[in-house]
């Protein structure tokens, strides 16, 4: 191959999440202005309540376009951050400032608070009926 003086990082982005039941499928575009992108790294964050974030993770480095990765939910529900992080010929490493690119999150096939809340009302429906039908007689 031929040699390419390129000085110039890459950059890349996330462009789309595509949520399945067991995965999700994560797609970026990366591009370089003097070489091209050798490979594409996929970094991920997790959150229980949105608030607290652990530390970006590296999931997978892809390493041929288009660029794209099979997620694993390893935390199961909750947030997820994620951020692409891109390689090109010359050795360049996009720089990053770990801000996410995108975001989203994984919800519990069955919301127990909606359950929660369902219950509570029919709970009160009945005392209030009770109560209600005790002061008629």
């Amino acid at each position: 191959g031929v040699h390419v003086e390129d000085h110039t990082a890459p950059e890349s982005q996330i462009t789309e999440i595509i949520k399945g039941s067991d995965h999700w499928t994560i797609n970026a575009e990366a591009n370089d202005t003097h070489s091209s992108v050798t490979e594409v790294l996929l970094l991920y964050r997790y959150s229980e309540d949105n608030m607290t974030w652990g530390s970006w993770n590296t999931f997978e480095t892809d390493s041929t376009a288009p660029w794209s990765w099979d997620f694993d939910l390893l935390n199961g529900t909750g947030y997820y951050e994620f951020l692409s992080v891109a390689r090109d010929e010359g050795d360049n490493l996009e720089y990053t400032n770990f801000i996410a690119d995108i975001y989203e999150v994984n919800e519990p096939d069955i919301n127990i608070n909606l359950i929660i809340a369902i219950v509570m009302i029919v709970a009160i429906v009945a005392i209030v009926s009770v109560i209600w039908l005790g002061k008629k007689k």
